[in-house]
Formats: C-alpha cells, structure tokens, sequence
C-alpha cells in the first residue's frame, strides 16, 4: 500500500510541475514588450523577445529546422520547425510556423514590373525577417507568453486541474493527521 501511495504522490507531483510550466506559458507577455505591427493594424512580439523567451523557460533547448519557401508574386510564404525540449519531461515538442512576407519594390510599380523595379537587396532583407515570422507563428502554439492570443477578441485562460486536487487531498489529508491526534 506505501509503494502505491508512494507512486501516486510523484505522479501527482510530477503533473503538478507540468502544470506549473503551462502556467508559466500562459502568462501574457508584458506590455512594454509588445509592438504595432508596420500597418499599425495589430499587435506583434519582436524576435528578439521570442528567442530570449525561449532560451529562459526552455534553458537554450530549442532548435529551428526544415526551414521552406516559395515565392508567390511579389510574396514570400515559408514555414519552419520549432523542437524545444520540455524542461519537466525531457521530451522534445514540435511546432510548425507558417508566416509570409511582402518584398520590398519600388513605390508605384505594378506587379509586371515587379522584377525589374525590386529594391536593390530586398531579397537579403526579406529572408531573415519571413524565418523570424514562421518562428513567432511557430512559438505562439506554445503559449500566450509568445503571443498566442495576441489579436484575438475572444481569449481562453488556463486553469490548472491537478494542483486544486492535490490542495485538496493535501488538506484532507491534514485534518485527518490532527483528528487522530
């Protein structure tokens, strides 16, 4: 019966820690961290505050790959994959970023000048910002912290389901030990 309790009590520790980290990743980010976006239409996170996130809950553990693109007209559309290793269970999470970005040309240009009348490196400028907004798109699966409801006009909160329980248990628990004594 001990052995039982004994692994019931870490399985119930253990759910409550994961818990606590998706508490921790529902957190909103902070308001001095959120910018307009360049149409001043909605609201974004900076690249660099996601990766900074990333490398403080997930202790550096995160990595990008399978990076994709495609030119579509005067667009970029691309996708990439985000692993970060779960610093509770050790297991690596994946989540796919989608985003898509304009490239740069010259003011007044008509779609069939686009190729001639393109900024002069706007190729340079537009790849590294499309893989900054396929990771943000990427990390917002993971949490508010990274934005997820950034836009949103309905918003869900997180509400923990193990931890009341194990208050619970723990008070009952309690006062059985004080009424026996």
């Amino acid at each position: 019966m001990a052995k039982e309790l004994a692994k019931v009590t870490e399985e119930m520790e253990l759910r409550v820690k994961l818990e606590n980290f998706i508490g921790a990743l529902s957190r909103q980010p902070s308001d001095k961290d959120i910018d307009k976006t360049p149409d001043g239409k909605a609201f974004t996170l900076p690249i660099d505050f996601v990766e900074t996130t990333l490398d403080e809950l997930f202790f550096g553990m995160w990595q990008t790959h399978s990076f994709s693109y495609n030119r579509e007209f005067n667009e970029l559309i691309g996708s990439i994959i985000l692993e970060v290793k779960h610093p509770i269970s050790g297991e690596w999470i994946k989540r796919t970023g989608a985003g898509g970005i304009i490239i740069m040309q010259d003011s007044g240009a008509t779609l069939e000048q686009f190729n001639s009348t393109k900024k002069k490196n706007a190729l340079d400028l537009s790849f590294p910002k499309l893989k900054a907004e396929c990771l943000k798109n990427a990390a917002q699966s993971l949490g508010n912290i990274f934005g997820r409801n950034l836009n949103r006009k309905k918003k869900d909160s997180y509400q923990p389901i193990v931890k009341p329980q194990v208050e619970r248990i723990k008070q009952l628990a309690q006062a059985t030990d004080e009424k026996n004594n």
